[in-house]
């Protein structure tokens, strides 16, 4: 059968005020206020936690305090991400209608996500659509995560398809670059925090609106990837 898989963040919703907002609670817990910025900052959002509290300590001055990052600061900012994970995220205009439309069309769906798997069932429970998807692979459910191809193709095996008859749809280049390593097509959004940069990352495809992807994706399951 064929099958899309979709990252999460930035690409079914966007996060990215709930992430850097956990990122600030974090960092003002330590003691170093709240640097980060939506406007300045919304492009970390999408890099993960440890590289907002890495440009949050640098904004606050505190770069020595790097060491914290990888284990404590990492771990509290899961914590207190998700306590507040879909306080002010919500889906793209048209997910829950096009999900619906690509299932009665016979496809097969599935979530390839960088967010911790855990993270990641909660917030598509909040957002009403997690029975939609066949399949759910995080940054943590295999040692592998994106951009290596190893999650993706899991969540194509476990949605119950095959690689020829699956695309990705993403919003980054990590998207892009595991997309590339699976030998698969890769759509990426053309909305969102990053979507004014989606032109620039080799994708097979942009999408500029939901309600255009089961056209889009049936055009690239046909033309032949293999």
């Amino acid at each position: 059968m064929k099958s899309i898989i979709f990252d999460l963040d930035g690409t079914l919703a966007d996060t990215s005020r709930d992430l850097l907002e956990a990122a600030n609670a974090t960092l003002k817990i330590r003691g170093f206020g709240k640097p980060l910025h939506y406007q300045q900052d919304v492009l970390t959002a999408f890099k993960g936690g440890r590289s907002m509290l890495k440009v949050g300590l640098k904004k606050a001055g505190a770069s020595s305090e790097n060491d914290w990052i990888d284990i404590e600061g990492y771990q509290s900012f899961l914590q207190e991400y998700e306590q507040h994970l879909s306080v002010n995220t919500a889906l793209y205009t048209g997910v829950a209608e096009t999900l619906d439309l690509l299932l009665s069309e016979g496809w097969r769906l599935g979530v390839c996500t960088n967010k911790p798997e855990k993270l990641a069932r909660m917030l598509l429970k909040d957002l009403g659509i997690l029975t939609r998807f066949a399949s759910l692979i995080g940054a943590d459910t295999l040692p592998k995560k994106k951009p290596h191809p190893e999650p993706l193709l899991r969540a194509i095996t476990e949605a119950g398809s095959i690689r020829s008859r699956s695309l990705l749809i993403g919003d980054t280049i990590t998207d892009v670059k595991s997309a590339q390593a699976a030998n698969i097509p890769v759509i990426l959004v053309g909305f969102g925090p990053q979507g004014s940069i989606a032109q620039s990352l080799q994708a097979d495809a942009t999408l500029e609106s939901y309600f255009d992807l089961p056209h889009l994706a049936e055009n690239l399951i046909n033309t032949g990837f293999s």
